[in-house]
């Protein structure tokens, strides 16, 4: 990574959208509970393992876009959270229905 002040090793500035997407569109709902679950304790930010808690996100807006109200708690507790990455993992969820109003989902 020549005149870049990261190392191989670090996780990018900016999420892997297009693999997060991928992610959201062959997962299950057991494997995005299963992310979720990593960030119990809550995963370090800018880590892998944050990364993958980001992924269970953007997969419930799959859900979401589907019609499934019933996750709009777990979004509404992740668009809280003070992890950045996390907060943006919500806004790609609620992306996902771009005909949603996220203002009204979320109050």
């Amino acid at each position: 990574m020549s005149g870049s002040s990261m190392s191989p090793a670090c996780p990018a500035r900016v999420a892997n959208l297009e693999l997060a997407a991928a992610v959201a569109e062959e997962g299950t709902e057991p494997f995005f509970q299963h992310c979720l679950a990593l960030d119990t304790p809550p995963a370090p930010a800018n880590t892998p393992l944050e990364f993958l808690v980001f992924c269970g996100i953007v997969g419930y807006g799959r859900h979401l876009a589907a019609g499934r109200s019933d996750v709009l708690p777990i979004l509404r507790l992740y668009a809280n959270d003070p992890r950045w990455r996390l907060r943006e993992g919500v806004v790609t969820a609620l992306s996902a229905r771009p005909r949603y109003s996220a203002f009204g989902a979320l109050s």
